[in-house]
């Protein structure tokens, strides 16, 4: 059984649905599993065999919080021999999201021992967003939905959970 922390930062709830499917699987497979949604209050990686990190997506960028959070622990993140990350945000009907890397997962991948990193579609509810983010959806097209592959998630999830055994 390894000790798990997923730190996260959802803006409008579907990247906060993704890391709680992901921590259920890991939870089935009999690991002991720590989320926390507001890496601020998220604590040091000390004392966790595996770490996930992940963030919505926003104009190509991972959120502040967690971008902060990778910085301030990125010495204590890189003694640990494991670390996935995930992303979500995209929208639409796009078969290959590999190249969506939002920044800062290259600079990650570089520091840290990430063993994968995946994008996972996003869903998109205008009635939640604010006036810039509704401009911004415009300007970019994005359609309205739900677009998550909740079968690749739990794949994904059950993947992280077999290479612990």
């Amino acid at each position: 059984m390894s000790r798990i922390l997923i730190v996260y930062q959802s803006r409008h709830g579907s990247t906060k649905d993704i890391a709680n499917t992901i921590a259920a699987r890991l939870k089935k497979a009999e690991h002991s599993v720590n989320v926390f949604e507001k890496p601020f209050t998220a604590p040091v990686p000390i004392g966790y065999d595996v770490v996930i990190l992940g963030s919505a997506t926003y104009l190509g960028r991972w959120l502040a919080g967690m971008r902060r959070y990778y910085l301030r622990n990125r010495e204590l993140l890189s003694a640990v021999n494991k670390v996935w990350l995930f992303s979500s945000g995209p929208v639409g009907e796009q078969d290959n999201l590999a190249y969506n890397t939002p920044t800062p997962v290259d600079e990650i991948k570089k520091q840290l021992h990430v063993q994968d990193h995946v994008v996972f579609s996003g869903k998109l509810d205008r009635k939640n967003l604010s006036l810039s983010e509704l401009v911004a959806t415009k300007i970019v097209k994005a359609s309205p939905g739900d677009f998550r592959n909740w079968d690749a998630i739990s794949k994904w999830a059950d993947d992280i959970a077999d290479s612990l055994q």
